[in-house]
């Protein structure tokens, strides 16, 4: 059984844009310019994560 709580919902706009809700950008600390990564746990759900560039090495991500 999952302990998943919702937080809020969004609307699709035109070419699958999406504004995140204000609470969700608060608790990944996501500013203007900032790259979200999304995945596909095993359960078949999407996952959203805040990443950075990794300085150390070009095209890596690391997990925030």
């Amino acid at each position: 059984m999952s302990s998943e709580q919702p937080i809020d919902t969004a609307k699709v706009f035109g070419h699958g844009k999406v504004t995140l809700p204000s609470e969700v950008r608060n608790m990944l600390n996501v500013k203007d310019g900032d790259k979200v990564l999304f995945s596909l746990n095993e359960q078949k759900k999407i996952m959203m994560s805040k990443i950075l560039a990794s300085k150390e090495s070009l095209g890596k991500y690391s997990i925030r």
